[in-house]
């Protein structure tokens, strides 16, 4: 007997996302309603300084409050709607990297990517983080698995991709 699990997989994930629309929706609100009393306590007119300081104090606190729940609002968004895609290098960026010719007076005599010593005359790029890469290899790396240098681990300017 087979038995399929599909209906119930779509009802989990119209639940979640049920669950995760209310909570950014009562996470807006709560993030207006602290603004609003924030700005509330800032405009009020206060008589001492104590007043004027303790004011201020719970008013930057509502503001952080409002500010740090907005922010995890907008990295889970981000988080759900790219959790398929990798990064990849913004193409832009990948054609300012410096294309040559290796030459025996490099530090470097073997390309990271491919394992293979370089050849005399063979084309290289250098990123901007000055490590070096057989060209093809690295252009195929940035292109279609990450945005990072596969030495250092630096971090390109990146698109998302499907994965």
């Amino acid at each position: 007997m087979n038995i399929n699990n599909n209906d119930d997989d779509d009802d989990d994930d119209d639940n979640n996302n049920d669950i995760v629309n209310q909570f950014t929706y009562d996470i807006n609100n709560i993030t207006n309603l602290i603004n609003e009393l924030a700005n509330n306590i800032q405009n009020r007119n206060l008589q001492s300084d104590l007043d004027v300081l303790t004011g201020m104090n719970i008013a930057n606190m509502f503001f952080d409050i409002a500010n740090e729940l907005q922010n995890d609002i907008n990295l889970n968004n981000s988080i759900d709607s790219n959790e398929d895609k990798i990064k990849i290098i913004e193409p832009s960026v990948l054609e300012t990297f410096k294309v040559r010719k290796y030459s025996d007076l490099e530090d470097i005599k073997t390309c990271h990517i491919t394992l293979l010593d370089f050849e005399k005359e063979q084309s290289i790029m250098e990123l901007s983080c000055k490590h070096i890469f057989d060209e093809q290899a690295i252009r195929y790396w940035l292109s279609n698995k990450s945005n990072v240098c596969p030495v250092c681990r630096r971090e390109f300017p990146f698109i998302y991709k499907e994965n």
